[in-house]
């Protein structure tokens, strides 16, 4: 009877990494460090970005309540000062 013959590379070895594998591992892992690096940039930059439209938006709201307000008050006090003028 002749002994079972076994296969010269038979695959992955014990305690020996395949050599596709070690080549392909490291450029996924870069592809996936630049991914997710430029995503959390793109994440941080985008909201800064909202964060200052929303800050110039409340600054310009309230300058134009301050104008409204000044506006109506100088119509509120010119009134007075006809009011006790005509007395």
């Amino acid at each position: 009877m002749k002994a079972p013959s076994t296969p010269r590379f038979s695959g992955l070895q014990r305690g020996k990494i395949p050599l596709r594998s070690l080549l392909v591992i490291p450029f996924v892992m870069q592809i996936f460090a630049a991914v997710g690096l430029t995503g959390y940039l793109s994440l941080r930059n985008g909201q800064q970005a909202v964060n200052d439209l929303a800050s110039q938006l409340r600054n310009e709201v309230s300058d134009r309540v301050d104008q409204q307000l000044d506006s109506y008050t100088a119509t509120s006090r010119h009134l007075v000062q006809m009011n006790s003028a005509a007395d």
